[in-house]
């Protein structure tokens, strides 16, 4: 009667049934960005989008590449909100200060240039918790040239993400800013953020440094092409030598209530399409 397509290759693929004998009876969820590129791939998601019930997408940063449209509906990618924190670990002076990397381990030259920018400095940690991609071996990379300060560990289960996140200061969330892909999504890491009470690291150019910087919720860097170490090593420190931690929590909780409104709004209309 209904169908919940997951993505927007399937809704490609399925358009001509999809407009012809589902119209307004199906929600479009848009997970990521594909294929926009293309102009006459875009013109049918545009008609996919105007023709379903709502879409479904997991950033605002998605308007970039598919327009204004009022079917439009955020979905946020956050169901944790009972372990959810009172406090930062972070404040004024801290040292060590221990960056993590909490997820499927990408970015490889954002996040070399994020080591190299520690190394010799006691000041700095990292910490890169979950697998590898085969293409992002940063451990490998860490023992060729010898560099210290960084610690590596592999998969996780999420129930495990209080106890990891009580050991982290800083949450890592740098991806460059090279395709649109990249930046315009929102990682889990901002909503890991907001319920650990974590400042998140973001790369300039990119739709989540918008969200952070628009509610105070972290420091932005340069992407790894333009970086050099002092300024990496300078603007952490002056962040965290400047940090407010009962602002800091104001500012994560007006954004965490901004977002469950918005779920609850997403949820209403899920109720809708059934009951439609």
């Amino acid at each position: 009667d209904k169908i919940i397509i997951l993505n927007t290759m399937p809704g490609f693929l399925l358009h001509d049934i999809l407009l012809s004998k589902y119209s307004n009876n199906y929600i479009l969820d848009i997970r990521d960005y594909t294929y926009e590129k293309y102009g006459f791939y875009l013109r049918i998601i545009h008609k996919l989008i105007n023709n379903s019930f709502f879409t479904a997408i997991s950033s605002r940063g998605f308007k970039k590449f598919l327009g204004e449209s009022d079917k439009l509906v955020v979905n946020h990618n956050i169901s944790n909100l009972e372990d959810a924190c009172d406090k930062p670990t972070l404040y004024k002076h801290k040292k060590p200060i221990i960056i993590g990397f909490v997820g499927a381990v990408r970015y490889f030259d954002e996040n070399v240039a994020l080591i190299r920018s520690v190394q010799g400095v006691d000041m700095f940690k990292l910490k890169f918790v979950g697998r590898q991609n085969s293409d992002c071996r940063l451990d490998e990379f860490c023992n060729r040239n010898e560099y210290t300060n960084v610690l590596f560990s592999g998969e996780f289960d999420n129930r495990d993400k209080p106890l990891i996140y009580s050991t982290i200061d800083i949450i890592n969330s740098v991806f460059g800013n090279h395709s649109l892909d990249v930046i315009t999504l929102l990682p889990n890491r901002l909503y890991d953020a907001l319920i650990f009470k974590k400042p998140i690291l973001a790369t300039k150019g990119t739709y989540l440094a918008e969200v952070v910087s628009k509610y105070n919720i972290g420091l932005i860097v340069d992407d790894s092409q333009s970086y050099n170490v002092k300024k990496y090593q300078k603007n952490v420190l002056e962040y965290v030598d400047s940090f407010d931690s009962q602002k800091f929590i104001e500012n994560t909780n007006n954004l965490l209530k901004k977002v469950k409104e918005e779920q609850q709004a997403f949820h209403q209309r899920i109720a809708e399409f059934v009951m439609k």
